[in-house]
């Protein structure tokens, strides 16, 4: 009976909503109160949690677990609530706001991002994470389903509510795809949120926070990750234990966050643990790439026609034994930066061409907690703890952070509450203030 989950909280107030429309005239015992008062207190709550979405966007960020149980309840609303009210008006506009969010962030139906809150079995596992069958029924991804089916997905099926036929369109579009967002709003943390970004090709995607949190405890935190051909995923956390129950566990989560790069097919992750406990690793599974190589300092994989280049500040060691044998890379120093490039055959040419081009670039420490990589496809990048990472000598971001969300089929600047739909040669403007 936890309640004060973000998506607990949207759980509670739309079940108390309309249990209150439904039994009117009942005294519910727990509160002396009859179901009208509840159902106005569920209402004023859930219009109330809504706005703050549709303004501010997800502390959960991109949940590959509890964007589901968020639609879950925003369907209650929407079938189930006042027939003229405004709940019912804008838990519409929530879900015409996540379900693009969801498109743009999906690679052949896998929410490969970054995550606010995550578990380590959907993030080794893609193919099992949570809001798949969402995926599958909204966006016909991914192909095949290897789980029962979701109450959330159930919902859907049976909802009133129907999605715009674009965003089926975004979901399994190859065309490359870069989005920005800035998610949440965290009083403890000066009321900014996360900016993430997203960027989708064909063969792979890449996301990541970007300088967002650095240093805080991340229990559920996932930083980020590429993913090869919607199937193999390669990221890097930071445990101090090895449970794989505990949050953070020994995959899910971190147990510090490393200040975060994350551009366009470029992914960096800069820790400083100083003498406290924990280390980091990363998750590269040799068996399930189509070929490897190790070369100059880089570990090279390819999956179908999807690279990817890992580069580790100091040293690490491939875990020879036991459950994560030939999957895990492990660094023994507190502090370090992990860089991973992703590439393709249609960008980068042949895996020789994207080896060369990579082991051929240069990169340097200057100093330490800095490094600087001259990308073949970004150009030089500049990354130091705690200070604006760099491209070309020119910020990443600005202070103010990015967008709610933005990309070319979606707009709206972070806090105005105002979103903008681009629907092919259609508009829409969803408006979170009324």
């Amino acid at each position: 009976m936890f309640t004060r989950s973000e998506n607990h909280e949207i759980l509670f107030f739309s079940a108390e909503y309309v249990a209150g429309l439904l039994f009117p005239g009942e005294m519910f015992t727990n509160s002396g109160q009859n179901g009208l008062f509840h159902a106005l207190k569920g209402r004023l709550a859930s219009e109330r949690w809504i706005r703050e979405r549709g303004t501010y966007g997800f502390m959960e960020w991109h949940s590959n677990t509890y964007y589901e149980e968020d639609i879950l309840a925003l369907l209650s609303i929407v079938d189930f609530g006042e027939e003229k009210g405004y709940a019912r008006l804008l838990a519409r506009q929530l879900l015409d706001l996540i379900c693009p969010i969801m498109a743009s962030h999906s690679s052949r139906g896998i929410m490969a991002t970054t995550h606010g809150r995550s578990y380590e079995e959907s993030i080794i596992h893609p193919e099992l994470e949570a809001i798949g069958h969402m995926n599958w029924l909204l966006f016909g991804w991914p192909r095949r389903l290897v789980r029962d089916m979701s109450i959330g997905c159930v919902a859907m099926a049976g909802s009133s509510y129907v999605q715009d036929p674009e965003w089926e369109k975004v979901a399994g579009s190859e065309s490359e795809l870069f989005t920005r967002t800035q998610m949440g709003l965290f009083p403890h943390g000066g009321m900014t949120g996360v900016d993430c970004a997203t960027y989708r090709t064909r063969d792979y995607m890449v996301s990541g926070m970007v300088e967002s949190k650095a240093g805080e405890h991340g229990a559920q935190v996932h930083a980020g990750q590429v993913l090869l051909g919607g199937q193999v995923p390669v990221f890097v956390t930071c445990f101090d234990n090895k449970s794989e129950m505990t949050r953070p566990s020994y995959w899910g989560g971190q147990y510090i966050n490393p200040h975060m790069f994350a551009h366009r097919n470029v992914l960096a992750f800069n820790y400083r643990l100083g003498e406290g406990p924990g280390y980091t690793h990363a998750y590269f599974p040799f068996a399930e790439f189509d070929e490897t190589e190790s070369r100059d300092g880089w570990l090279f994989g390819r999956k179908d026609d999807a690279y990817v280049a890992l580069y580790s500040q100091h040293p690490y060691l491939v875990t020879d034994h036991g459950k994560y044998k030939k999957r895990e890379l492990f660094c023994r120093e507190k502090n370090n930066i992990w860089l991973l490039e992703a590439g393709s055959r249609d960008q980068s040419g042949s895996f020789a061409d994207f080896k060369e081009a990579v082991v051929s670039a240069r990169i340097q420490s200057p100093e330490d907690g800095a490094l600087v990589y001259d990308s073949p496809s970004l150009g030089e990048i500049t990354l130091h703890y705690g200070q604006p990472s760099r491209i070309g000598g020119q910020r990443l971001k600005e202070d103010d952070g990015y967008p709610l969300i933005d990309n070319p089929h979606l707009y709206a600047a972070y806090g105005t509450g105002i979103v903008t739909l681009y629907l092919g040669d259609k508009k829409k403007t969803l408006n979170f203030k009324i």
